[in-house]
């Protein structure tokens, strides 16, 4: 067995599925830790030390859940595997939402990663993944091994219903957990004759539609629980749904306390799908705040580590800019009370803040959450399961 001694005590503290080891301590390189490699990152000065290991791992990425409280009920993490050889398994958590992200594209596309600035649990058993961790593309002299699926249950396969909305894109395959809240009448597609069915699907975080063809549509039945897998994400007008395909199993599940609270959609809602809301208010109740973002020239995607360097590396596409050259994005969080007096808090991105702001681009971010929290009578449409703000207005 190898030993790494940076030759400090470690300060443990009791976070999410484990202990955190919040300083680099004497601890075992022990099997399963596949591809290490030792003095990749430069170790920082007794006075300047960093809480980061000297390891670097490359890996494939599997199984990244979804976001989760830990038991003190002071932070969100979320769990992962990574596949450090072809027969090696590293358990990690997650305690980055800018970083989930990264991780999250990873899996999808099956490409490897490889982290540096990591820690590890108290016991040795995790690896711990913060804002502080340098997440890239290894180079292919680096590795030696291929992807392989790893072992999982179908818990732990499935993907919730506002992850698909936020994060997933057109094309992607996914297995669901849910309730089917409402099927309309189906419908025979006039290109192929192929009959489908438009169903509303719920699970704890959100409804979604979904497209049933053919004999899958006599495969569910209203108000029961099913896991699907897999189905495939389509855009129809804008909005994101979901569809079964030819290879789509439809399994009953039993039904658990959560999803049995779920009601099911009335007629309208279902011809509707998730639907939007439209509502006017007096004003903004507050900003929780106002972001401003660089987006990647190539892909068009948020570039999630930006180091205000003059080159810079977006790590969904691969593609490397100038960072002058990449367009300036913004959106805004904000809080407006409706009628019974409950907060809601909504999401405006940049096409629609520009529009309610039309001098946004010339205006630092304290002055645009200060223009928001100055209008008076806005009326906003948006995303009844999503938050999201598709349009808004001011009127006299």
């Amino acid at each position: 067995m190898k030993w790494i001694s940076t030759g400090k005590k470690s300060n443990t503290s009791q976070e999410g599925e484990g202990s955190v080891l919040t300083s680099n301590s004497e601890r075992p390189l022990g099997e399963g830790e596949g591809s290490v490699q030792r003095g990749s990152v430069p170790v920082a000065s007794s006075s300047t030390a960093r809480d980061e290991c000297r390891d670097s791992i490359i890996a494939y990425v599997h199984k990244v859940s979804e976001s989760r409280r830990n038991k003190r009920n002071t932070m969100d993490y979320s769990t992962m595997v990574l596949q450090t050889s072809s027969d090696k398994q590293l358990s990690a958590l997650i305690y980055s939402k800018t970083k989930r992200k990264l991780l999250v594209d990873s899996e999808r596309s099956r490409t490897p990663v490889k982290l540096q600035r990591f820690t590890y649990t108290s016991d040795g058993s995790k690896v711990i993944i913060n804002d502080m961790t340098k997440i890239s593309s290894p180079q292919p002299t680096e590795y030696s091994f291929q992807f392989e699926e790893v072992a999982s249950n179908d818990e732990e396969k499935r993907t919730a219903v506002r992850e698909i909305i936020e994060n997933f894109n057109e094309g992607d395959l996914m297995s669901i957990h849910g309730k089917v809240v409402g099927v309309a009448e189906p419908a025979v597609t006039k290109s192929r004759g192929l009959k489908v069915a438009s169903a509303l699907f719920a699970d704890e975080t959100g409804k979604i539609e979904l497209d049933l063809w053919e004999d899958h549509i006599s495969a569910v039945e209203v108000g029961r629980v099913y896991t699907i897998s897999p189905v495939q994400v389509r855009r129809w007008l804008g909005k994101k749904k979901v569809s079964t395909v030819v290879s789509s199993i439809i399994r009953a599940e039993v039904m658990d306390e959560c999803l049995s609270a779920i009601p099911l959609a009335t007629e309208e809602e279902v011809r509707e799908g998730s639907g939007s809301t439209t509502l006017t208010i007096r004003s903004f109740q507050c900003v929780e705040k106002v972001e401003s973002y660089l987006q990647c020239r190539k892909c068009s995607r948020r570039i999630l580590q930006a180091m205000g360097t003059l080159v810079v590396r977006c790590d969904r596409c691969g593609y490397s800019m100038r960072t002058v050259d990449c367009p300036v994005r913004r959106y805004a969080s904000v809080v407006m009370e409706v009628t019974d007096g409950s907060p809601v808090h909504v999401t405006v991105f940049n096409d629609v803040l520009e529009k309610l702001v039309p001098e946004c681009k010339n205006l630092s971010d304290g002055e645009v959450e200060e223009v928001l929290l100055l209008m008076e009578n806005v009326t906003i449409t948006y995303d009844s399961e999503t938050y999201i703000v598709l349009n808004a207005v001011t009127t006299k």
